[in-house]
């Protein structure tokens, strides 16, 4: 600007905070005067500043230092739009160099650009928010992530108040650098994410947890912040979607039972706890190259699970709240955009995928066309089970959860963690041999009176009581493709006799036998 020349370098930058907004580009030239008119006595109005600086350095007041003119230049000649009154947008910015390295994200219209040119951390807030002392350079850690998500978002049904043309996002778009009616020159209030939803369209959002939970402490955080309690809208340096943080950290900042600041959401549960036991879902891996050189795929995310923009404390049949919205795997391999099974979800990383970190295929074990199996996708092939607790029958489904998950009774529920190997909500002893309580997992569902009466297997009493056997010495607790009642036969310790092994069933609870287990020859024997 002309007159920034009587002042220091000092005074101008500080003069220059907030210029970059106030250019008239393609995508602000459509702002009303009424609208342009609202600038005065907000943060882009500098004219009782520049006043104070002139008296205090002995110069007169000069009168035609203006709103306007304290960015635009009316006299320009014809042509020069938008009337920028700066010669250099910005020593930050040098858009030559980032239109070589960043040619796909950066932004081409002049009023981002004169945005940027302040708005770089070091005259005026930056994306990221840094401290003015620290002199970072803009194209050293910003360029990377804010034109990635900031300009190369696409949408349909967007909010007439907002400015997108092309399907190309900008600065103007959310921000009208004359209206500063909404705060820090939002176009629409992000109350109850109102500025959001104008482009993203966000289903069952209304029922969410996150936005209208029980608890109205919840509710009113969301309603004054919206979306912001999650995300940064300019976005972070090494997240993705916008999260303002790193995705584990952003969800335990909540999900751990405690308020590290006054704007804080606190969960009545401490996940974080939950995380940090023995066994527990790899939220916290890192990707990267292993021993052999290939790059290895993530543990998990938070995110793999749960939707946090549906969910919701209102359960499914077969599937809980927390889980709605969240994609999947179906019995025939089929993607699917939305679970409306538990085991739908699990199957994403427990069906043998060799991109996924779980390559042991869990999955197929529960196919309902295997010989037995755990009723998780459908009810069990067996019509007797009469060692079922009274609020299970054969037609009873169970999902994954019922077995796999805090061992805590007390603490937060789902398979995050536990004491117990596998995640396991209850002991469990893959030895063949039992002890105290080694059978807790089993028996949550079995009654071990019941089981010990020989009413489903005549010998069940024999290997319980004097074998002093575990379920684990003969059972898999997922099902069997070729063996009844969960036999398996694979067993380290149960061996073939004459090359042959084998367990058949004629009926519930009958059939013959041919293996060697615990020291003794069965050939073809009946049970």
């Amino acid at each position: 600007m002309r007159f920034i020349k009587m002042f220091t370098p000092i005074k101008r930058s500080i003069l220059l905070i907030g210029i970059g907004l106030l250019s008239i580009s393609s995508v602000w030239s459509q702002d009303s005067t009424e609208t342009i008119s609202k600038l005065a006595n907000s943060p882009h109005d500098f004219t009782s500043y520049l006043d104070s600086l002139r008296i205090a350095s002995g110069e007169e007041k000069l009168s035609n230092i203006t709103v306007c003119r304290q960015c635009h230049a009316p006299s320009l000649k014809p042509g020069l739009e938008p009337l920028w009154d700066r010669q250099n947008p910005g020593t930050n910015f040098h858009v030559d160099k980032h239109k070589k390295d960043l040619s796909e994200g950066l932004p081409t219209d002049g009023g981002s650009r004169r945005c940027l040119a302040c708005h770089d951390g070091v005259m005026a807030k930056g994306f990221p928010k840094r401290d003015v002392e620290s002199q970072v350079s803009l194209e050293k850690d910003v360029n990377s992530h804010l034109y990635t998500h900031l300009f190369n978002m696409t949408s349909s049904n967007i909010d007439s108040a907002l400015h997108v043309y092309n399907s190309r996002v900008s600065c103007g778009s959310c921000h009208n650098p004359h209206n500063n009616d909404n705060g820090s020159f939002l176009r629409i209030s992000t109350q109850d994410g109102a500025l959001c939803l104008g482009c993203h369209v966000m289903p069952n959002w209304e029922i969410s947890s996150h936005v209208s939970p029980l608890d109205e402490r919840y509710g009113n955080h969301f309603m004054k912040d919206g979306c912001l309690q999650c995300h940064d809208i300019h976005g972070t340096p090494g997240t993705t979607s916008l999260l303002a943080k790193n995705e584990a950290e952003l969800c335990l900042a909540c999900h751990d039972a405690s308020i590290n600041n006054d704007d804080e959401i606190t969960a009545k549960q401490n996940l974080k706890e939950v995380f940090e036991k023995p066994y527990a879902h790899p939220i916290f891996f890192e990707s990267g190259k292993g021993d052999d050189g290939l790059n290895h795929e993530r543990g998990v995310l938070c995110s793999d699970c749960h939707n946090p923009h549906e969910i919701t404390h209102f359960n499914e049949p077969m599937l809980n709240g927390a889980l709605k919205g969240v994609d999947g795997v179906d019995e025939d391999g089929n993607e699917l955009s939305a679970s409306h099974f538990e085991y739908e979800i699990c199957a994403k990383c427990h069906n043998g995928n060799s991109e996924k970190m779980l390559a042991e295929n869990i999955d197929r074990l529960f196919s309902p066309m295997n010989q037995s199996f755990h009723p998780v996708k459908a009810p069990g092939n067996n019509p007797n089970v009469p060692s079922l607790k009274k609020d299970l029958s054969e037609q009873s489904l169970i999902t994954c959860s019922d077995c796999h998950g805090n061992n805590d009774k007390a603490g937060a529920a789902g398979p995050h963690g536990s004491d117990v190997a596998h995640i396991l909500k209850f002991d469990y002893s893959e030895n063949p041999f039992a002890s105290p309580g080694s059978d807790d997992l089993c028996m949550s569902c079995h009654n071990l009176r019941r089981l010990k009466s020989d009413v489903g297997f005549k010998f069940h009493s024999l290997h319980i009581n004097q074998g002093n056997f575990a379920c684990a010495a003969c059972h898999n607790p997922h099902g069997r493709v070729n063996e009844p009642g969960l036999v398996d036969i694979d067993l380290p310790w149960i061996l073939a006799v004459n090359g042959e092994k084998s367990v058949e069933a004629r009926e519930p609870g009958h059939g013959n036998c041919t293996l060697s287990c615990h020291g003794v020859d069965h050939r073809g024997q009946s049970y």
